[in-house]
């Protein structure tokens, strides 16, 4: 009979829900990259735009400027709300990988138990195997020494 754990399904699920959490932390820290990489970008728009205005004449900068600034403006709200919701994200990233190491933990101490269980089964079962060839070779011996043994004929 093969070892069979009755706990196999609740680490089968503890598994599931290892992976699920990790894809959900990668999911995360992509959206975090992503964000990262959008406020960089927006950031560089702004700088280069402004450099652009130092090439102008002043007619000119003076006509593009109050453009640029209510641009400007927008683009560091935008900026500002990047970052707000990149911190938001970072929170949610750091309560996830709690989540993650309970969860680790709980299929960890499920595979130990399940270790010990396969051990102490695989034990029993020798002692099984060893009492079945004990009791074999008993009734061998007795056969053999019922069989070698002749009364004396008195």
């Amino acid at each position: 009979m093969p070892f069979q754990w009755t706990l196999q399904k609740l680490l089968d699920v503890t598994d599931t829900r290892e992976l699920a959490a990790k894809a959900e932390l990668f999911g995360i820290s992509r959206r975090i990259a992503k964000l990262q990489e959008d406020i960089l970008r927006r950031k560089n728009m702004v700088n280069a735009l402004l450099q652009d205005m130092e090439h102008l004449k002043i007619e000119e900068r003076m006509s593009r400027q109050e453009t640029l600034m209510e641009g400007m403006a927008m683009e560091r709200e935008n900026i500002r709300l990047m970052i707000a919701q990149m911190h938001e994200l970072h929170e949610l990233r750091e309560e996830k990988k709690v989540q993650l190491a309970k969860i680790t933990a709980k299929k960890d101490t499920l595979n130990r138990l399940r270790n010990e269980a396969r051990k102490k089964y695989e034990h029993l079962l020798g002692l099984k195997e060893q009492q079945q060839a004990d009791e074999s070779f008993n009734m061998r011996f007795a056969r053999n020494r019922q069989l070698s043994f002749k009364p004396d004929a008195a």
